[in-house]
């Protein structure tokens, strides 16, 4: 957890709250930095949350800064020699400050203790005690570190012949798995990410102990040989402390899932929500105050973020043993894995009026297993394509009931009219399994792809996706709005509802906005049809739903349950649709939104979303051709590993980076190696 206490240091300089008034416009600041994941990366979105703190920081003080990544070592060189301004660098709490050229702290993790679950340690409960002299006093244990990491809060306490000194984070993680090592020293999120994203077969088998070593704060440390480091010293302090007293910082730690824990009354129980920032979601926060008034000695803290970011946290969350939240929004790739992992609280003694036969069925069978519920929905959909029909009928085309993407290529080229701001096509494009290949795995499967054969050996490196790709790739790169792999869903649904997309392939839950002309520009143009088709006559449609689940770390389980029990009842649909509106109602979720609400008032999209939800459902199961559930995704605890990576390679397709035989060759090697290492064959 991110600690606000690192925002009440000591000031090295005093500065003024006002912009430095002495840069000229537009003047450069050259910062080195070395990658910390997930802090600070070429590969994470926008760079990672350092790096958007360093621009905005800067910024405020009139600067444009330029960050290259470089090695440690190289970076403090570079900077020494005065080649650079300076470099970025991690420090603890409880080291002294003497550099007179450091910059004013802001936000790390914490440095702890990650161990294997199944190799249990002896530890004095005493708190007094720093963790690593309890376990030097019980035992002459070893460690492992990163070469080159600040010994300062490790060395009063192991002695270095007690250390096995590692080249990277990855490896640190590996030789704890491994048994070569009792302890692994490493930053918290950093271990959590690396789990989550390279080693994913190690899930539930390490943890993170809950005492801390340091906590650690970043500083920018400024070249002595600089002429203008005085300058700049006193610019970053003073933009750091401007977007810490107006909220920046704040918003941009929430950005990637970094969130203070804010404090509760004795006398309340607090339910920590990790949450996807869903136009569902955010509507719940708004009515859950009324939930909060009916039952005053629960304390609802929300912490909502985009599904990619909240994948990686409540994943991490699982894979360091981390018990952080009390109830996650997770999907229908999660509920049944993690329940079979025994991650998640079987919700039992559901009460009747809860109506569990009113559930949509293949929503009902994804997230119960033998019986027993794991999850409740929040809404449910399939894939779906909207269109405009003004746009169509100025260009006197009609879509049929079935067609194939070579007419969605046809179709999208007449309606690319981008001097007129209007792009003929919007597919997501942001690199992650749960956004850009969501929609290329529906697409593979169009033309026959699939992601392992029978034997779980991967089927990347094919004809069917090499097609699908060059669809893909066409598509966005002569038809889509610019930018696309800053696209997914939410920004879709803007350009689309302003008028700038003829044609949208996503999710059923944008209906709602879509044709609520209070939310969209084209309330009156929008139309609805099934996806397109490849080399197979089906359409390609996914399906999902976002759920509400209880890890079983969670110490309020009962009240989580009836907090999420309330949030997904018949009762909570009734009150939205009267007090916000029909367009506002959680969909596919319940036979009786649509029985009832949808049908007597008509809403033009009612049926095609219940009948994708239930064909796409249908299509969702296993067979023998197919050893896995899942249409968009493979159901397999590696998946996210593997989807992320192979998304990073096809957006370097989409950047001119790569070719696609290069993507899928590479994508194939990656598949084939973590399936290996996790013992598939």
């Amino acid at each position: 957890m991110l600690l606000r206490s690192l925002f009440f240091f000591p000031l090295f300089l005093a500065v003024s709250l006002s912009p430095t008034k002495t840069t000229l416009a537009n003047e450069k600041v050259y910062i080195a930095a070395a990658e910390k994941i997930p802090y600070i990366s070429q590969s994470q979105s926008n760079q990672g949350y350092v790096y958007e703190v360093l621009q905005h920081a800067f910024e405020r003080s009139g600067y444009e800064v330029d960050i290259d990544f470089y090695p440690l070592a190289r970076a403090k060189k570079l900077v020494l020699d005065g080649r650079l301004d300076g470099y970025l660098t991690l420090s603890s709490s409880n080291q002294l400050k003497s550099n007179k050229w450091l910059s004013q702290p802001f936000p790390a993790g914490q440095m702890g203790l990650l161990k294997r679950i199944d190799n249990p340690q002896p530890l004095y409960a005493n708190t007094s005690t720093p963790i690593l002299q309890q376990l030097m006093n019980v035992n002459k244990f070893q460690f492992s570190m990163v070469r080159g990491s600040d010994l300062t809060d490790v060395k009063e306490y192991v002695p270095e012949s007690s250390i096995q000194w590692v080249v990277n984070e990855l490896q640190n993680i590996d030789v704890v798995a491994a048994q070569r090592t009792n302890f692994a020293i490493i930053d918290k999120f950093s271990a959590g990410d690396l789990i989550v994203s390279r080693r994913p077969h190690l899930i539930g088998k390490l943890e993170f102990l809950p005492t801390t070593i340091a906590d650690q704060q970043f500083h920018i440390n400024f070249s002595n040989e600089s002429p203008r480091n005085t300058i700049l010293l006193k610019a970053f302090n003073s933009g750091l402390q401007h977007i810490t007293a107006d909220g920046t910082l704040d918003t941009i730690l929430a950005k990637y899932g970094f969130f203070p824990s804010s404090q509760k009354s004795d006398l309340t129980t607090k339910l920590v929500i990790g949450a996807v920032d869903s136009i569902d979601i955010l509507l719940l926060k708004e009515v859950s105050k009324l939930y909060e008034e009916q039952n005053p000695t629960v304390h609802l803290e929300w912490r909502l973020m985009n599904e990619t970011t909240l994948r990686t946290r409540v994943l991490t969350d699982l894979a360091l043993s981390d018990g952080q939240f009390d109830v996650m929004t997770i999907g229908a790739y999660e509920t049944p894995i993690w329940a079979k992992q025994q991650w998640l609280t079987a919700l039992e003694n559901l009460p009747k009026s809860y109506d569990i036969e009113d559930i949509v069925k293949p929503v009902r069978n994804v997230l119960s297993i033998s019986g027993n519920f794991y999850g409740l929905p929040i809404n449910a959909e399939s894939s779906v394509l909207y269109y405009r029909k003004d746009l169509f009928l100025k260009a006197g085309l009609s879509l049929p009931i079935q067609f194939t993407y070579e007419t969605l290529i046809e179709y999208s080229k007449q309606l690319h009219q981008i001097e007129d701001g209007v792009s003929g096509i919007c597919l997501r494009g942001k690199p992650s399994w749960g956004e850009s290949i969501a929609l290329i795995s529906t697409i593979a499967q169009s033309y026959g792809g699939t992601w392992f054969d029978s034997d779980w050996r991967p089927q990347l490196n094919t004809p069917q996706w090499k097609k699908a790709l060059e669809v893909y790739i066409l598509l966005t790169k002569n038809y889509g709005p610019a930018e696309t792999s800053n696209k997914g869903f939410n920004e879709l649904l803007t350009l689309f509802s302003s008028g700038r997309c003829a044609i949208w392939i996503d999710s059923s839950v944008a209906a709602g906005t879509l044709f609520n002309p209070n939310t969209s520009q084209v309330s009156e143009d929008v139309a609805v049809t099934k996806a397109p088709s490849g080399y197979l006559s089906a359409p390609s449609e996914w399906f999902w739903t976002w759920a509400f689940a209880i890890p079983t770390s969670s110490k309020h389980k009962l009240e989580a349950t009836k907090f999420i029990t309330w949030a997904t009842s018949k009762e909570y649909i009734k009150h939205i649709a009267r007090n916000k509106g029909i367009y506002s109602v959680p969909s596919g979720t319940r036979y009786s939104t649509y029985d009832t609400r949808f049908s007597d008032i008509k809403v033009p999209y009612s049926a095609i979303t219940l009948s994708t939800i239930e064909a796409s459902g249908a299509k969702y199961q296993n067979s023998k051709a197919k050893p896995y559930l899942g249409i968009q995704y493979a159901s397999i605890k590696e998946f996210p590993a593997i989807g992320n990576q192979v998304a990073d390679l096809i957006d370097q397709v989409v950047r001119e980076q790569l070719t696609v035989d290069e993507a899928l060759k590479a994508s194939q090697a990656i598949a084939e190696k973590q399936m290996k290492a996790s013992g598939y064959y």
